[in-house]
């Protein structure tokens, strides 16, 4: 049983529960009704490994509790003053220690020697890309996971990448990203540009956007 499977069973091990999760070597883990299911009935609840919000809306959307601060009140928003990239609604958010939103030292370095030229380079979705990937290696890299239930750095790497089956022109542009990230972050003489690169690729097939209700751009 891989990594992935196990912390899936670990979700739904109860007896009453309404899905069981199934694996297929072409679609991956998937879930199964066992009952009938109401609409709008919650299933389950977990939290994600890491979360960013998007370029466009990082002056208007606290860092940590997601919360939309319109262009009114955008000047009352609390900015990391070591790279101007993520920003706050409050002191309370700005200290908070949510291990999914937390802005680690070292993402906070890259994000600085992140320069609008080099930003340049990127769409909007690669951007989202390299700074997710960002924040989900600094997680790993402080973060010593000991909460039963809690998704680990290895349930992350234990997803599909799919790369293989990309066309050369996105494996080129995947490539592009992780090695700049690689060169963006402190203290990595360990991380290879190829881990960096599948790790771009999970999460590029793994996660998922929340959309605001303002002009339907993408909020985190």
């Amino acid at each position: 049983m891989d990594v992935e499977m196990d912390y899936c069973n670990k979700l739904f091990s109860s007896e009453d529960n309404k899905v069981r999760v199934c694996s297929s070597s072409h679609k991956g883990n998937y879930l199964v009704a066992q009952q009938d299911i109401e609409a709008g009935e919650t299933l389950f609840f977990d939290a994600p490994y890491a979360v960013i919000i998007s370029d466009p809306l990082k002056r208007n959307v606290c860092n940590t509790c997601c919360r939309y601060l319109p262009e009114t009140n955008s000047h009352n928003t609390l900015a990391c003053v070591g790279c101007f990239q993520v920003y706050y609604c409050s002191v309370f958010c700005k200290q908070s220690k949510n291990r999914e939103c937390f802005h680690y030292e070292d993402e906070c370095i890259a994000l600085s020697k992140f320069t609008e030229g080099m930003r340049n380079s990127f769409n909007e979705d690669e951007l989202i890309l390299i700074r997710l990937t960002l924040r989900v290696l600094c997680r790993n890299n402080y973060s010593i996971e000991t909460d039963e239930g809690t998704q680990g750095f290895e349930t992350i790497m234990s997803l599909s990448d799919h790369f293989s089956e990309y066309p050369d022109n996105l494996k080129e542009r995947i490539n592009l990203m992780a090695v700049t990230i690689n060169c963006l972050l402190p203290n990595s003489p360990d991380l290879e540009s190829k881990m960096i690169q599948n790790l771009i690729s999970k999460i590029r097939n793994n996660n998922f956007g929340i959309w605001t209700r303002v002009e339907n751009m993408p909020s985190a």
